[in-house]
């Protein structure tokens, strides 16, 4: 029964990776686009990032599924590790198994890498966003436009906004 499901292990952890993979083009590709400013293909690419998500959590609740049942049938009640798997299962069937986990590790590192690079874009571009709004729409409050006495106030018209100025 454990060469099943190491077998099964294999395959879902190579789906994974696979998953990763994908997801690590769409952070390049997405740097890209924040570099470009291309809103249209951020849309895009946030669509697809959705969908491989979905299915990279289905392929973790299976790991999990298989990584429990390596334990159950063994007897332990911690979390199966790559260690644990390496101790448990022969030299042969495992070089696959790490191999993949080996590659999973950079992928990961390599998109955790990208996406604080992308975050740090999006941030420098919506500070940038607000900078303009700000010079555009010259954000200071502006007055009430009557006085007191019901005739307009002098001192609204000092607060116009750069949009008005124009107008």
């Amino acid at each position: 029964m454990q060469e099943q499901l190491l077998s099964e292990l294999e395959y879902v952890m190579a789906g994974e990776l696979e998953l990763y993979v994908s997801l690590l083009e769409y952070a390049k590709r997405k740097k890209q686009a924040l570099i470009n400013n291309d809103v249209d293909e951020l849309g895009i690419l946030v669509k697809l990032e959705d969908e491989q998500l979905k299915k990279l959590n289905a392929f973790a609740r299976k790991r999990e599924g298989i990584l429990g049942e390596i334990a159950a049938e063994d007897g332990f009640s911690g979390d199966v590790t790559i260690a644990y798997l390496e101790k448990k299962v022969p030299p042969a069937e495992f070089c696959g198994l790490e191999r993949l986990s080996a590659r999973y590790r950079d992928v990961i590192r390599e998109l955790s890498a990208l996406n604080a690079i992308n975050q740090s874009l999006l941030q420098t571009q919506l500070q940038y966003t607000a900078f303009c709004m700000e010079a555009i729409m010259q954000v200071n409050p502006v007055g009430p436009m009557y006085a007191s006495t019901g005739e307009v106030s002098h001192e609204s018209v000092a607060g116009r906004r750069f949009i008005d100025q124009e107008a």
